[in-house]
């Protein structure tokens, strides 16, 4: 999304450690040296695994992840106090782990990045022992795995025979080790024909790029009036994104002339009224939430460039908390983001991202996003240089920060999305193509080490022209001629 630069700013990354919980001291640490033959008999495979080629089967003797293979699982010795059950290698992803017996558990789950225990089993329940229903699901780093132990021999001889009949481990396999949703923010590939909307969408998924921010602004559907719908650019977007192997993650915002303040056609004018606007986003989200589950309600709504006459964080959370109420009965499994804030100065139309959200709780916000949108732009500078006015410092390193408003007000466990970040490599502002691609390195390298930030969106994928005296036409990783740049290499290689 364009959007006006600021003229200093510098960034130094915060980096949160990554969590992990304590392994038990008596625990053991490597896979255990056994023949096959230890292993007990198990039942049908058809009663562990689905053998549908989604799902895949751990087989336990090698700790190889073989699709349609029966889980199986070390018989326990009573003399170990505690003995491994199991042993999952994982190159990367995400596990599940699901036990699915009869009876009832006193037992304790715990976790560190690379190790899943079972312990603390009450040792008395011998032959009745057995886990109900349990499921949980644990990230791990490239190479980890996962090791179950049970912390008592009473427990351990009924988990055995349990476990060897009744356990089933399914991998699921994101872009990143970590999680992360690593995306291009494109507002230029709506002007595109479906040809070439595929082709560059084909050349995003390639260098690792698994999501395409865009827009879905009413005053593009709903011009001709209320009642009235001309999805038709929207759809040819989500149909070339899905068929590149890729999602959507969709702006509402928007106002049509009709249900704008003032008239405006502008597209970015404040809307009539909260319901409204909950009407046009649970409008978005009925037509498109079987191809997206992830809603980003407007973006830099505190610039007055995207919010017209001027920004207004009440009115916007009002806006904000009648659409997420609107989107969660159209789906109740979607991702509300509050719009991307950017690192503007209060200037009396425009308001800074940090005093924006602050406003923004004390007029009723929590509760009513899962996550906080965010654009830590820090042209023309990199990352890791701080500075109190950078847009990256202050989402985590200025007092206050993005970060710590979230904090001081319950939201910790909620995560930072940014929907867009980048610098010109060209124009008045413009950094170089070396420096650019130094940025996404940078940024990318502090978004896999902080802990709470989900996504980080490129702005963008093409330069928009090559005009010298415009900061806006050098954004892309490809030129505006199509060819790539430095940054896009390094964005590649940063992903990986």
């Amino acid at each position: 999304m364009k959007r006006i630069l600021l003229s200093i700013i510098a960034i130094f990354a915060s980096i949160a450690t990554i969590f992990a919980m304590s392994i038990p001291a008596t625990a053991n640490s490597v896979l255990p040296s056994k023949p096959v033959s230890a292993v007990s008999s198990l039942i049908n495979q058809d009663d562990l695994c689905n053998t549908a080629a989604t799902v895949e089967c751990v087989d336990l003797r090698g700790g190889k992840t073989v699709s349609g293979t029966a889980v199986q699982a070390w018989p326990l010795e009573s003399s170990d106090n505690y003995e491994q059950l199991g042993f999952v290698d994982l190159p990367s992803g995400r596990v599940e782990i699901q036990f699915i017996t009869a009876g009832t558990s006193n037992c304790v789950y715990h976790a560190t990045n690379h190790t899943l225990f079972l312990s603390a089993c009450d040792p008395n329940a011998a032959d009745t022992y057995a886990v109900s229903q349990v499921g949980s699901q644990f990230d791990f780093s490239p190479g980890g795995g996962a090791y179950i132990s049970a912390g008592s021999q009473g427990a351990q001889m009924s988990l055995s025979s349990t476990l060897n009949g009744n356990t089933k481990f399914n991998e699921t396999k994101p872009s990143t080790t970590t999680g992360l949703v690593f995306g291009v923010s494109d507002p230029d590939l709506a002007g595109e024909s479906s040809a070439t909307q595929l082709a560059q969408l084909k050349q995003m998924a390639s260098i690792g790029i698994t999501s395409v921010r865009i827009e879905v602004n009413q005053e593009y559907v709903q011009y001709n009036g209320a009642g009235t719908f001309d999805w038709s650019q929207v759809d040819t977007q989500v149909k070339n994104i899905l068929a590149a192997g890729m999602t959507p993650e969709m702006i509402i915002d928007g106002s049509a002339a009709w249900d704008a303040v003032g008239g405006s056609s502008s597209g970015y004018a404040q809307p009539l009224s909260a319901a409204d606007f909950a009407a046009w986003a649970s409008a978005v989200v009925s037509r498109y939430g079987s191809s997206t589950k992830v809603f980003e309600i407007w973006n830099e709504e505190n610039a007055s460039g995207f919010w017209q006459p001027a920004a207004n964080p009440s009115v916007y959370t009002q806006d904000l908390i009648a659409a997420y109420k609107s989107i969660k009965i159209a789906d109740p499994s979607a991702t509300v983001i509050s719009g991307g804030l950017a690192p503007e100065s209060n200037d009396g139309s425009n308001i800074n991202g940090i005093t924006f959200l602050q406003d923004m709780y004390a007029d009723g916000a929590k509760g009513s996003f899962d996550a906080v949108g965010y654009h830590p732009y820090s042209n023309p500078a990199l990352p890791n240089t701080y500075e109190s006015w950078s847009g990256w410092s202050q989402m985590s390193q200025t007092s206050p920060s993005i970060r710590s408003v979230m904090v001081a007000n319950g939201d910790s466990a909620k995560n930072v999305w940014i929907t867009e970040v980048g610098n010109e490599s060209g124009g008045p502002d413009g950094i170089g193509l070396t420096g650019e691609a130094t940025e996404f390195t940078q940024a990318i390298a502090d978004a896999k080490a902080t802990s709470w930030i989900a996504s980080l969106y490129i702005y963008s994928w093409q330069d928009e022209g090559t005009d010298a005296t415009n900061d806006e036409d050098w954004y892309g990783l490809l030129t505006h001629a199509g060819a790539v740049k430095p940054a896009y290499t390094a964005v590649a290689n940063a992903i990986k």
